[in-house]
């Protein structure tokens, strides 16, 4: 919705697709969004320090050694100090990287149900602030319009698995920004 100030003519609205970065608001609503499905879930209910949650461990684990590549031992062991460590890389770190980190944890934290509604909240949050990105069958993929998107993620729900198969690794050969691979992308969602 636009503010009485942008419908005003008195401030100036954000006309510009997010491709190659990412602007301010847009990282603090994604964090936020972090925030709401994995940060705060963690967050010890009496004022002093706590341990994480058996899923948060599990993740974290993840995150160190496949993410970060770190050894387990620079885990911190509380999670204040573990949050602190998240958000200082995640407010530091380039553009690509914060869509690293989504798609990352998306894909690791070991709640399916979580992932799910988090991924839905991130798309939400990049259609607002006019990200030229969206979460597609678990992955972040640059998309031009809506119509895109729910026809992709129409196409990926066929009770076919063939289909699903074709179609997921399709997706996967046309995101690759580094070197996509469109030639190879239409054979594969080309399924008889």
């Amino acid at each position: 919705m636009k503010r009485f100030s942008e419908r005003m003519g008195l401030k100036k609205v954000k006309t510009d697709i997010q491709v190659d970065s990412i602007d301010e608001a847009l990282r603090n609503c994604l964090w936020n969004v972090l925030t709401v499905y994995y940060w705060e879930s963690e967050k010890p209910e009496r004022p002093y320090v706590t341990e994480p949650s058996p899923h948060m461990k599990v993740f974290l684990k993840k995150l160190w050694q496949n993410y970060f590549k770190e050894s387990f031992d620079s885990i911190p062991d509380y999670w204040n100090n573990i949050h602190e460590k998240l958000q200082l890389y995640y407010f530091n770190c380039e553009w690509y990287e914060v869509y690293d980190v989504l798609e990352f944890t998306a894909h690791f934290y070991p709640r399916e149900t979580v992932n799910k509604e988090f991924m839905d909240a991130c798309n939400s949050v990049l259609e607002s602030e006019l990200s030229a990105y969206r979460f597609v069958g678990g992955k972040i993929t640059q998309i031009t319009s809506e119509e895109e998107i729910s026809e992709i993620e129409e196409a990926l729900e066929t009770p076919l698995e063939p289909v699903r198969v074709h179609l997921g690794k399709a997706l996967k050969l046309m995101s690759d920004k580094k070197s996509p691979d469109y030639r190879n992308s239409l054979k594969e969602s080309i399924v008889l």
